[in-house]
């Protein structure tokens, strides 16, 4: 760990005092609260504030007392060397805006229990085929092999309608279940469970509609997020699904800089 220290803090040295070979990415106004003008270190801040080194803790915050852990100096090691070798910093290892299916693709990784499905100009429609053991519909669409990073993306987003069929009674207390799995926790248990009350969504359940889900803080939606399964629950209906997207939680704004 020393040794890793002290190469680093040579490494910034070294790229500070010369950083009129470094392009600017970001202006600097004063963005830390905690890093006075009259700082020892304040010009040090901003010129690393600037070349892309570092963004700060949190929002406003640069925490200059702070310790460095090994993820954050092995993350301004790897920043100095993209910006070096000319590497546009405001995309280096950044992840895309979202992560999910708009169906334009129809070998999307999905399998279906108890239903079928299909995509029709870029939706993805699914009817139950056949009730469950205690004659319930209960149809399940799941998506398999996924890799994305629960951290990244936090927030459930899906826009989708559903045409309930004549046997289908009591719509309004349908119930939608979204289940996923994770490196650390591979089952569908209950506590990985994230239900949709659809009489809190729409007036009208035949019109598209749209709904959001923050996972931000839930304790199961932790490292890679490998796969999902969506349970249109207790429901005879054909269900129309536009898109299924994890975006990044506006509530996660309080997170380790190197991880932005």
């Amino acid at each position: 760990m020393k040794r890793l220290l002290v190469l680093f803090v040579a490494m910034s040295m070294l790229a500070i005092g010369a950083s009129a070979l470094f392009e600017k990415v970001n202006t600097y106004n004063g963005n830390f609260a905690d890093v006075a003008d009259t700082a020892w270190y304040a010009e040090n801040v901003k010129t690393a504030y600037e070349l892309g080194f570092m963004n700060g803790k949190a929002e406003g915050k640069f925490d200059p007392n702070g310790t460095v852990t090994v993820a954050e100096a092995v993350t301004m090691a790897s920043r100095v060397h993209a910006i070096y070798n000319g590497e546009n910093i405001d995309d280096y290892k950044k992840p895309d805006k979202s992560y999910g299916f708009d169906f334009d693709d129809e070998n999307a990784p999905v399998t279906y229990n108890r239903a079928t499905g299909k995509v029709e100009d870029g939706v993805l429609v699914v009817q139950s085929d056949k009730p469950n053991a205690s004659g319930t519909y209960d149809p399940q669409v799941s998506f398999n092999k996924l890799n994305f990073s629960a951290t990244d993306y936090n927030k459930l987003k899906v826009r989708m309608r559903i045409d309930p069929l004549p046997n289908t009674t009591e719509t309004r207390k349908e119930v939608l279940q979204f289940y996923f799995m994770t490196s650390a926790s591979t089952g569908i248990t209950a506590d990985k469970c994230i239900k949709v009350k659809l009489k809190d969504v729409a007036e009208d359940l035949t019109q598209w509609f749209e709904f959001e889900v923050d996972l931000f803080g839930h304790e199961k939606w932790t490292d890679i997020v490998t796969g999902f399964r969506f349970d249109p629950s207790d429901d005879n209906g054909i269900f129309y699904i536009d898109y299924i997207k994890f975006e990044k939680s506006e509530n996660a704004g309080d997170i380790q800089w190197y991880t932005k």
